[in-house]
């Protein structure tokens, strides 16, 4: 874990109790099975490095305390957790300018504020 800087956090990859890897491109295809439709490689890429790089710092300074995080399962989880909020927010975002859009299609003399 200590290895593990900001720019190679994306590159890796949890071994599991059955030996298997697990990286960023494994959590991808699961997501997308999952449900998570608008995902992209990219997206997971850069949030699966700043999630690794997060746990592993977070384990080494209170290894007692969070060494039991430091798993495929618990990136998973935070990630599934950013792409939750990213949905709320681009579905805001949606909103916002759908409204935004409706309010512009007035002509120029409807006044702007009641």
């Amino acid at each position: 874990m200590g290895d593990i800087e900001n720019w190679n956090a994306q590159y890796w990859a949890f071994s599991t109790d059955d030996g298997k890897m697990r990286d960023a491109n494994y959590a991808t295809e699961f997501m997308r099975k999952d449900g998570c439709t608008i995902v992209t490689e990219e997206w997971v890429m850069n949030h699966w490095g700043w999630i690794v790089w997060k746990l592993a710092n977070t384990v080494c300074l209170w290894p007692e305390r969070e060494g039991g995080r430091w798993t495929f399962e618990e990136a998973l989880k935070q990630l599934k957790y950013r792409y939750a909020r990213r949905s709320v927010l681009i579905g805001n975002i949606a909103q916002c300018t759908a409204a935004g859009m409706n309010a512009r299609s007035t002509n120029a003399s409807t006044p702007q504020f009641d």
